[in-house]
């Protein structure tokens, strides 16, 4: 049913909805509203119409302070389009990150929005230079016009049902987070004129199968589908649906942000050019059960970089890093760096098996470090410094050695003496 309402500060939509003789409003599939549309109205739109709404044309509407929140349409949503007030001159595309299935928004040519316009459901800034927002419910394929030069943060991020996107050769700069998420993608061509591609644009994308760069790039390259810098001393990002066992090239020495999270690796072999492993550098890799580190990786970022390892190896001639029982340490054993999160796997354990007792050697706790499956930890008396979270050990039961002049448990807590 598609229904229009004239709204007043002193008539609401959930009043306007009864005088208009509507009884059940999921019947409501289309909705035109003018007048004055406040955040109650919002709000019952979301708690009465959510899963049922379809379509929600506000061209005509004034909104509270000319401005669309982030939040402002939130779950259950079944939005598939919506039309933006044009008095609105102000809006954060977050607004429409729990509407799954809206795959089109439209600003009408009239709005006063200063910095935003719609082309095919797509959201631009106002001389469509830069692409903004793409609905997360827009699918199939879907080519960039060639007025791009930016594709922004987060712009396609969670399009999961987007197979492919094509990048014209206007655009030179796609910024961070701009595919996360986009688990429908399967390959991406990046053009010669790309020059900056930000941190975890293609975080999370489980499809994808090759990432390509045009042979003429200044900046970047790619190899087998994965993408490096022009020289491929960095590797920059593993497509997310490649299976296969990987073999990283001699030529890398760093392996970026993000570069293998979520990937579905099996195997991974890190050469001995390899000196630096940034953040998140593994994260959620499900089917890599190890790794083994080189003699020549002297610089980590620990966090969250190899959350679901379950054992970590490092080379007995490495300089600055060593692993006992599959648990990072400095070189010299006195600080623990990281405990990995599927270090023991909770169906082949028994009762007691999910324990681990710090070495003796540790006097430092690294922030972060522990992160295993763990239900009880045991902390000598060596240990002087806990750098964790607040809540670091909330998770489990903590024991410490009656004789560490730091610590103490207490119901399975830890506390400070």
């Amino acid at each position: 049913m598609e229904l229009t309402v004239n709204l007043t500060p002193e008539l609401r939509l959930e009043q306007a909805l009864k005088e208009k003789g509507i009884e059940n409003v999921s019947d409501v599939t289309k909705l035109i509203v003018a007048g004055t549309l406040g955040k109650d109205d919002f709000r019952y739109i979301g708690k009465k119409m959510g899963e049922t709404l379809q379509e929600l044309d506000m061209g005509d509407a004034v909104l509270e302070k000319n401005t669309i929140r982030a939040k402002t349409f939130y779950q259950p949503c079944g939005l598939t389009a919506i039309t933006i007030p044009d008095s609105v001159d102000s809006m954060n595309p977050k607004a429409f990150n729990d509407c799954p299935n809206l795959h089109a928004i439209t600003i009408r040519p009239n709005s006063k929005h200063p910095g935003a316009l719609s082309d095919n459901g797509v959201l631009f800034n106002k001389d469509k230079t830069k692409l903004l927002y793409c609905p997360l419910g827009r699918k199939g394929d879907y080519i960039i016009p060639d007025s791009v030069v930016r594709i922004g943060e987060s712009a396609f991020g969670g399009c999961s049902g987007l197979t492919s996107v094509t990048i014209p050769n206007s655009v030179t700069e796609i910024e961070m987070d701009a595919f996360k998420y986009c688990s429908g993608l399967i390959s991406i061509t990046i053009p010669e004129s790309v020059i900056y591609i930000g941190d975890t644009v293609f975080y999370s994308c489980s499809g994808l199968l090759s990432i390509d760069v045009h042979p003429d790039n200044p900046n970047y390259a790619s190899v087998d589908g994965v993408l490096f810098n022009k020289d491929k001393t960095k590797l920059l990002a593993f497509p997310g649906g490649l299976k296969s066992n990987y073999f990283i090239p001699n030529s890398v020495t760093a392996i970026g942000e993000s570069a293998f999270s979520y990937c579905q690796l099996t195997s991974l072999t890190i050469p001995d050019s390899v000196t630096e492993i940034h953040r998140l550098g593994f994260w959620y890799c499900e089917n890599l059960t190890s790794i083994n580190f080189s003699r020549s990786i002297v610089k980590i970022d620990f966090l969250y970089s190899f959350d679901n390892i379950s054992e970590i190896r490092v080379h007995p001639d490495n300089p600055k890093y060593a692993a006992e029982d599959g648990v990072m340490f400095n070189k010299n054993k006195t600080v623990l760096l990281f405990c990995p999160r599927k270090r023991l796997n909770y169906k082949q354990q028994t009762e007691s098996g999910n324990s681990y007792t710090i070495p003796d050697s540790v006097i430092k706790i690294r922030k972060y470090a522990i992160c295993g499956r763990l239900t009880s930890i045991v902390i000598p008396k060596s240990v002087i410094s806990v750098s964790s979270w607040e809540d670091d050990f909330d998770y489990y039961s903590v024991t410490v050695h009656p004789d560490n002049p730091f610590y103490a448990s207490e119901n399975g807590k830890l506390i400070d003496k």
